[in-house]
């Protein structure tokens, strides 16, 4: 649920690389997204959460953002990540 942490959770990023959530990081907000490069609500509210990651990246929280469509093309992926910020990793 929204606010509760979360057991640790390993991922796997676009460059095949897996990342983890330690979920009882105290020190640490992470926002998890669910998107999809192909959903019409997705699209449209991408621009609010590069709007949301601007705001807050410089304190500290974290983005992870969760394609949930498994048809979805990487390189789609990418572009929708790369709106963020070129520092970010995927």
């Amino acid at each position: 649920g929204v606010g509760r942490f979360v057991a640790d959770t390993e991922f796997e990023l676009l460059d095949r690389t897996t990342k983890r959530i330690h979920g009882e990081d105290k020190n640490h907000l992470t926002v998890i997204a669910f998107t999809s490069t192909s959903c019409p609500l997705s699209k449209k509210y991408l621009p609010t959460l590069v709007d949301i990651h601007s705001d807050f990246k410089a304190r500290g929280v974290r983005f992870v953002l969760v394609n949930c469509v498994a048809t979805d093309r990487p390189d789609e992926m990418k572009a929708a990540l790369e709106r963020f910020t070129s520092n970010v990793e995927y």
